[in-house]
């Protein structure tokens, strides 16, 4: 009967946030800041939280830029939004995107990071 799905061993759950500028004078605000808000300190506060960004990736300056975000197991995709709006709420708007974690389908088999929660 072909191949069936089954859901991915894991106990994080993955996000793609797409983070477009609120206004077009946040730009350059964010850029100068950047550096103040992604760090080394923050990633391991974030990572204490459950929340840990594998990749990061600006389409351009003006972007949107683009995340993939593993969140421990227990903490909901209305939480992470929280999260995620909390920290970068002041210069982008932000859609979050839960990504599949069934293995088998053509659009996801696995990703290629591993799991920080596991």
């Amino acid at each position: 009967m072909g191949n069936k799905l089954t859901k991915k061993t894991s106990s994080s759950s993955y996000y793609l946030v797409q983070h477009s500028f609120a206004t077009s004078g946040e730009v350059d605000t964010y850029w100068d800041q950047e550096h103040l808000v992604i760090n080394q300190a923050a990633a391991k506060s974030w990572l204490q939280d459950g929340f840990k960004s594998h990749l990061s990736v600006a389409s351009g300056r003006d972007g949107p830029v683009f995340c993939i975000w593993e969140v421990r197991e227990g903490i909901s995709a209305e939480q992470f939004k929280l999260f995620i709006d909390g920290v970068f709420g002041k210069w982008f708007v932000n859609h979050v995107t839960e990504l599949s974690t069934v293995e088998g389908s053509e659009s996801f088999k696995r990703m290629p990071f591993k799991d920080v929660f596991a």
